[in-house]
């Protein structure tokens, strides 16, 4: 069972990690900001050596690199089923592609505004649609790569 009766400020006056996951657990859930940050400094300063502080920040650094990753593969995805969809609703619509020399009516400037207006209507408003498939898409990206570092000579 929790204990309940735990004053603020409790993890200020926290030495050593509490071996008691559920009491590690509790103290951060009572806890504001600043007792969180106070946590993550015993955490950081009095558990961790100079080598494995630097093993952390380079387990950070590689796994953001890999969510700004996944997001841009998830962003340029969208990216490029708007510019197909544009092309194909250009296309049906003139009869032409939107390079042809030979197209009557400009279809590169009526393809560029359809692309536009796709972007701008799926741009902003899907941005949390982006960043739950970039979660979703994250852990399966992270294997791809791993894979693909194991595998390369480098």
């Amino acid at each position: 069972a929790i204990d309940e009766t735990l004053p603020k400020g409790a993890i200020l006056s926290l030495s050593k990690l509490p071996a008691d996951a559920e009491r590690a657990l509790q103290l951060v859930t009572g806890a504001n900001i600043h007792e969180f940050v106070a946590l993550t400094n015993v955490i950081w300063k009095d558990n961790l050596n100079e080598q494995q502080r630097k093993q952390t920040w380079i387990v950070v650094i590689h796994l953001a690199a890999i969510a700004v990753l996944s997001y841009n593969f998830i962003s340029n995805l969208q990216d490029g089923l708007v510019a197909a969809v544009a092309w194909t609703r250009t296309s049906v619509k003139t009869g032409m592609s939107p390079l042809a020399v030979a197209a009557p009516n400009n279809n590169w400037g009526r393809f560029l505004q359809i692309q536009a207006t796709y972007t701008m209507f799926f741009g902003g408003p899907f941005l949390p649609v982006r960043a739950i498939l970039t979660i979703k898409w994250f852990f399966f990206y992270r294997r791809v790569l791993m894979a693909m570092q194991r595998k390369s000579p480098l």
